[in-house]
């Protein structure tokens, strides 16, 4: 199944970026008006808009270059410094590495003709999508903050990623509705990931972000029965490698017993 074609999944790049900007907004407002927690460890509810930078390897540095990302992750820290989180992922980028997927159809200038006898206008970037659950420890490393520090997680998943295509000119029925699926290489599969990083939750509650690093190894699988370029099945199994930083800002959530409320 085809989860990136699905407009609400492709409407998640815009939501993403508003949450990231609201989160910037409220988060200053909405906790000024309470006292400073407990510096003590504290179960804590984490709601995280995150950005990422992926550099890829393997199999998916063949098809795609660096991409950027967005995501929105919802996160549990016991007071045992225990971290349980559940992600979603939008990735995309410009640089698609698939050399000669129009030339059966482009009779050797490298162009699509559209039906009106001149070239079409087509687009090509990558698309993906990620969603995972992860289970980490939280290492307070220094200060008389013990609900920040080192973070270490490992997460498991599921990715699909493509793709994208999209003619910007006249109308080419050769590369439309269904004939797309011929070209996209979707490509889809469980995936593992590690990461390491910073949490910082702000006695203040003003400054709350995540800074760190993933490694992503994903075993994926062409999910097309042919390719219309090579006239090949698109079944073979992948080894899709990826090395991200990612930045998040924090709104968290503390519970009445942890906190002093002022009233306005």
């Amino acid at each position: 199944m085809d989860i990136l074609s699905n407009p609400n999944i492709v409407s998640l790049k815009n939501f993403g970026l508003t949450l990231i900007v609201s989160l910037f907004i409220i988060s200053p407002t909405a906790l000024h008006a309470q006292r400073t927690p407990a510096k003590g460890p504290i179960g804590i509810s984490l709601l995280t808009a995150t950005g990422t930078i992926t550099v890829p390897a393997g199999d998916l540095a063949e098809r795609f270059g660096p991409h950027a990302g967005i995501s929105l992750n919802f996160a549990r820290k016991t007071v045992a410094h225990w971290h349980f989180s559940f992600a979603a992922e939008y990735q995309f980028g410009q640089d698609v590495r698939e050399p000669g997927l129009f030339a059966g159809i482009t009779q050797g200038t490298g162009n699509v003709i559209s039906e009106a006898g001149i070239y079409a206008d087509v687009i090509s970037r990558m698309r993906s999508i990620q969603i995972w659950g992860s289970v980490g420890k939280l290492i307070p490393m220094w200060g008389n903050n013990k609900n920040s520090g080192l973070l270490l997680q490992l997460g498991a998943g599921i990715w699909q990623h493509k793709i994208y295509l999209q003619n910007q000119g006249f109308f080419a029925p050769q590369i439309s509705g269904d004939y797309l699926k011929g070209y996209d290489r979707l490509s889809g599969g469980p995936f593992l990931r590690q990461s390491i990083g910073y949490l910082n939750l702000s006695n203040k509650k003003l400054i709350n972000y995540y800074i760190g690093f993933d490694f992503t190894q994903g075993f994926t699988q062409g999910q097309r029965g042919l390719n219309y370029d090579t006239g090949l099945p698109d079944n073979e199994n992948r080894l899709d490698l990826g090395v991200g930083v990612r930045i998040g800002w924090i709104l968290p959530f503390y519970r009445r017993e942890d906190r002093d409320f002022i009233r306005f």
